[in-house]
């Protein structure tokens, strides 16, 4: 699943689960999928959510309140930088 806000000039981007393009991100997911991710290129870690610049991951349901505080705090920055 895909969440993304397209914020006029700045794209973000939050995979619930993994998708196909982790090369050269640092991200989390279910720990099953840690071998599939670090052979696609990607930096794993074993954390509730990690944000790598505006991607923002998360490793299993359990785990949505922390995602959504991540985006809402992206949110938050790209909003003051838009109105500076």
């Amino acid at each position: 699943m895909w969440i993304g806000l397209d914020n006029y000039r700045e794209l973000f981007a939050a995979p619930v689960f993994r998708q196909g393009w982790p090369k050269g991100h640092t991200v989390t997911s279910w720990p099953s999928l840690q071998t599939v991710l670090r052979n696609a290129g990607a930096r794993w870690e074993d954390e509730s959510v990690v944000v790598d610049v505006r991607l923002v991951t998360s490793s299993k349901p359990d785990d949505l309140p922390d995602f959504c505080r991540a985006m809402l705090k992206l949110f938050g920055q790209a909003a003051k930088r838009q109105a500076a």
